[in-house]
């Protein structure tokens, strides 16, 4: 069925599309906070304290790696096929990470759950405007929005719960169920989205180079100075290698006829100047929700319930100044000194979680938030 039919679905089909696209977007954004409250007690379980920050790192990065792949394959074969296969790779994935035995087995298993996360919100995405006309898309994707930042904010706090009542391994464990119902739900009640154009092609020497670009880029960043100095010529190769593969990147879209990254997009000023400020700051916001919990824990001798209640605050306050900041552009039309508020914002937070000291309460990371 190609795109431009699904708009006139029988309203059954389209609310089953719905359900199950909500349902496996709620597990993968979840899964993207939820490890951060209970890492410390993986660590004390597991040991391997020097691959922490990979439980984390491994399922972000196959996640964003694989989203513009995911989102071309759809393209080409369907909408319903390539999302099925995304929930069948995370559930794959968290049966994996549940029952692992050592902080390897675990990074590897968050790698697999990421790369089916990809595809999950690549595809939800696609599938809510294919399934909505231009007049109501925005609210549908308003919708899937909500839906993605509600499961970011009570990730830590379900994860803190968890493992403070029952184990960190039913952390992963309790995806198997929901993500079974919304396996159900697509392969039954969803149509299969295809284009409605001649087959598109896919630009396999840009899932090279894109691959080739932030793997290394990562892999230098996470070891540079403790794992080998960052002048050694380890972290210098692979920051070299990252640069040719990322020039490789833009030459190779600037030539490909269905490009999978479209060079025209950093065309514009705007665009480019936001791509880049968002990179930026969701280093430093998923730093703080990876680490924060971690202090919490092994610094102030707090419960992962506890560390959870300390990044409430500033996760709220994400929602909260999203919607507000929203409304006030669409309203407006003026977004600079919006923009510019909200860095400055995030930069004071991050100089006021400078000052933390074993001493510090978790109150004090709630102001800080």
């Amino acid at each position: 069925m190609d795109a431009a039919s699904l708009a006139y679905l029988p309203w059954p089909r389209v609310a089953a599309a719905v359900v199950g696209v909500l349902l496996a977007m709620l597990l993968a954004a979840l899964d993207q906070t939820i490890v951060a409250t209970a890492l410390p007690r993986v660590v004390v379980d597991l040991g391997g304290f020097e691959q922490f920050a990979w439980v984390f790192t491994s399922y972000m990065l196959a996640s964003t790696t694989s989203i513009p792949i995911m989102g071309k394959l759809s393209d080409v074969y369907g909408r319903k096929w390539v999302l099925a296969a995304g929930v069948i790779i995370f559930l794959a994935g968290s049966a994996m990470a549940g029952v692992s035995q050592d902080m390897i087995q675990l990074v590897l298993s968050r790698g697999v759950q990421g790369l089916g996360a990809g595809s999950v919100i690549a595809n939800s995405y696609a599938v809510v405007s294919d399934l909505s006309s231009p007049v109501n898309r925005g609210k549908w994707i308003g919708v899937l929005r909500g839906v993605f930042v509600v499961a970011v904010v009570l990730g830590p706090l379900a994860g803190g719960f968890v493992t403070d009542h029952a184990s960190w391994r039913w952390i992963f464990f309790i995806n198997i169920p929901l993500g079974l119902v919304s396996l159900a739900v697509i392969l039954v009640g969803m149509a299969n989205v295809r284009p409605r154009r001649a087959r598109p092609r896919i630009d396999l020497l840009g899932v090279v180079a894109l691959i080739g670009s932030v793997v290394p880029l990562l892999l230098a960043l996470t070891w540079a100075g403790k794992e080998f100095p960052w002048a050694s010529w380890e972290i210098v190769g692979l920051f070299v290698a990252s640069a040719v593969m990322g020039a490789v990147l833009i030459v190779a879209e600037r030539r490909a006829p269905e490009p999978l990254i479209p060079a025209e997009l950093f065309a514009n000023p705007t665009f480019t100047v936001a791509v880049a400020v968002t990179f930026l700051t969701a280093v430093g916001a998923y730093g703080g929700v990876m680490f924060i919990p971690l202090f919490v824990q092994a610094v102030t001798g707090s419960s992962a319930t506890s560390a959870a209640m300390t990044l409430m605050p500033a996760l709220i306050s994400a929602v909260v100044s999203a919607v507000l900041v929203g409304q006030i552009i669409s309203r407006t039309g003026h977004y600079r000194l919006l923009a510019i508020g909200g860095v400055s914002a995030m930069a004071l937070g991050a100089y006021l979680l400078w000052t933390p000291a074993a001493s510090t309460s978790g109150s004090t990371f709630c102001i800080d938030g």
